[in-house]
């Protein structure tokens, strides 16, 4: 597989919070531009690091040190997330896996990504994601200096 020629991953995601049917869900994610930060390049990864297992295991699968097929589980990526946490001075009861997924729709709005494609993307049932999403300091300096900028339009409602 070459990966300097990879432009997309598509991925099929099935069964979870958000989607308990079980039915299948597809979705199909370009370069992100960044050098490790691509969910190209984490694709073509997690291939490799797959590449003797059967096609039809379910993503997050690995063979363990000894041999044995494992998965990893939510437990051990939340205790992952809360070891950063405590490594970057927060507190890690703070953070679970939910972070990544308030995280995800956080740093999407900060990027102007409208708020369908955040919840199309994220995969959320209802517009919740909204509760979740942080405001940044600079959305909250922008804000305050529009309120005090003057009106610049009409205020009349039609």
């Amino acid at each position: 597989m070459d990966a300097a020629a990879a432009t997309t991953v598509h991925i099929r995601l099935r069964g979870s919070k958000t989607n308990q049917s079980g039915l299948t869900t597809a979705r199909m994610l370009r370069r992100s531009g960044h050098r490790f930060l691509c969910p190209v390049l984490g694709a073509i990864l997690l291939l490799r690091a797959r590449q003797n297992l059967p096609m039809d295991l379910p993503a997050a699968t690995y063979r363990s040190e000894i041999g044995a097929i494992e998965s990893v589980s939510a437990r051990r990526v939340a205790n992952k997330i809360q070891e950063a946490a405590i490594l970057s001075g927060g507190d890690p009861k703070a953070y679970s896996t939910h972070s990544l997924r308030s995280g995800g729709a956080t740093n999407m709005y900060r990027s102007g990504v409208d708020a369908l494609t955040i919840q199309f993307h994220g995969r959320w049932a209802s517009d919740t994601f909204k509760i979740y999403t942080r405001l940044c300091t600079e959305s909250v300096s922008a804000i305050a200096a529009r309120m005090v900028s003057g009106v610049k339009s009409s205020t009349t409602l039609q």
